[in-house]
């Protein structure tokens, strides 16, 4: 899989017949979509992803839940910065997600 090819089934999309729709419908397309991105290694594609489920969850309550200003928020999670581990963690824990390590099988 290439990165551009990641990134569209990472931002919910796909070329062909089938599209996969742009909202997350449940949060294991969430989990789906974040993992594949850090799987891959694509930062860039993780920050869109977990943009897109914050927006689905709406900015002013994720803002309000984590503490983090929604002016912030949208900056934070634009694709020149660079989030830190402290906000990834709480936005994910907003988002009932969380961060999981696992030694990678070749």
């Amino acid at each position: 899989m290439t990165t551009k090819s990641i990134r569209k089934v990472v931002n919910g999309r796909r070329s062909g017949r089938t599209a996969v729709p742009r909202r997350a419908r449940s949060d294991a397309e969430a989990e789906a979509r974040l993992d594949t991105a850090l799987r891959h290694g694509d930062s860039v594609a993780f920050l869109k992803a977990l943009e897109v489920i914050v927006r689905e969850h709406r900015y002013a309550t994720v803002a309000k839940e984590t503490g983090f200003n929604r002016t912030w928020l949208y900056h934070a999670l634009s694709r020149s910065n660079n989030l830190g581990i402290r906000t990834v963690v709480a936005l994910l824990s907003v988002l009932g997600l969380r961060v999981r390590v696992e030694r990678i099988v070749n």
